[in-house]
């Protein structure tokens, strides 16, 4: 038996045993083509979006959380070029203000669009569409906020000493409001994964 056998065989053993994406507080086993990012406290901000795709929330994931998400063969190693996330990525890619990686980003998720029509993307795309989304994010997670350029914002701490708050590597993830009727669920929860090819 081959390295590569035995890895593919102890995966799908793990896949058929539901042990893929648990979190035990431990290690955990990535879908396939599936990334896991830690927050640091301020750098994955999640947006919880009505079935609309109106902006319900936004607030900065806790110290410690956990998100997976969708990666490309291109997109988990783009230290050195452009390279976009199909859905879960940096608001330097899902805003128009990088034309380069504005466009891989639309390619990736208007491909996945057209292969699952899945409903949770769709209002995802929906709300990426809108105008403005990047001031709506912040009205929800500042008071007070000072512009300074299309990605950076001025903004005032605890002790009213201003500080600057650069997005541009800050990571986005997404929730929808009673998905199911009954509960907000995220990419993670709703499991689009098993769709990807």
């Amino acid at each position: 038996m081959t390295l590569f056998t035995a890895l593919y065989e102890a995966y799908e053993y793990a896949k058929d045993h539901d042990m893929v994406d648990k979190f035990d507080g431990g290690n955990i086993i990535l879908p396939l083509f599936h990334s896991l990012k830690k927050s640091n406290g301020d750098d994955i901000v999640e947006v919880l979006l009505d079935k609309n795709s109106n902006l319900v929330r936004a607030e900065y994931l806790e110290k410690e959380a956990k998100i997976i998400f969708p990666v490309t063969i291109d997109s988990v190693g783009r230290t050195s070029g452009v390279a976009a996330h199909p859905l879960i990525d940096k608001f330097s890619y899902l805003l128009r203000v990088d034309d380069k990686k504005y466009s891989a980003y639309r390619e990736e998720l208007e491909g996945w669009l057209a292969y699952s029509q899945d409903d949770f993307l769709e209002i995802v795309d929906k709300f990426l569409q809108k105008d403005d989304i990047f001031r709506s994010i912040l009205g929800k997670l500042y008071d007070e906020y000072k512009k300074i350029d299309d990605l950076t914002i001025l903004v005032k701490d605890d002790k009213g000493k201003e500080k600057k708050v650069d997005f541009k590597d800050v990571f986005i993830s997404f929730r929808i409001e009673d998905y199911d009727g009954i509960k907000d669920i995220s990419y993670n929860e709703k499991k689009i994964y098993t769709k990807i090819i």
